[in-house]
């Protein structure tokens, strides 16, 4: 494995791993991560009263000069129609498999300070 590709994959696994701190700090329990069928992958699969919560995460270290939410890099835009479609699929299989009822889907982004060792992280709707 490349240099470059190991260090996305653990800038992808500190990004869930805060996810699931912040999610949990917000009274979630975490079913499951990386979930996966043979289309998809959920990343983070929690729970809150009687509704499930789907999150994909998107994580990303450089350092930011601007305020979080004026700063003109979007890792969310990196979810297209395309991944949208199979994260849905995989979300109904495992609907079906563990008789879930009620849902959401969100994505939170997590940005990573790389001088400032700061996380940020945004919850949103999509």
């Amino acid at each position: 494995m490349s240099d470059t590709k190991a260090h996305h994959l653990s800038v992808g696994e500190l990004g869930e791993s805060l996810a699931c701190k912040f999610l949990e700090n917000k009274c979630y329990l975490i079913l499951d991560r990386n979930w996966r069928t043979w289309w998809g992958e959920i990343d983070i699969i929690a729970k809150r009263k009687d509704k499930v919560l789907f999150v994909e995460v998107k994580t990303s270290a450089k350092d930011f000069l601007t305020d979080f939410d004026k700063t003109d890099y979007r890792p969310e835009e990196k979810i297209d129609e395309r991944k949208i479609k199979r994260l849905y699929r995989t979300i109904e299989m495992y609907c079906s498999k563990h008789e879930v009822e009620s849902f959401d889907v969100m994505a939170i982004v997590v940005l990573l300070g790389e001088k400032d060792k700061k996380a940020r992280i945004k919850m949103m709707g999509f």
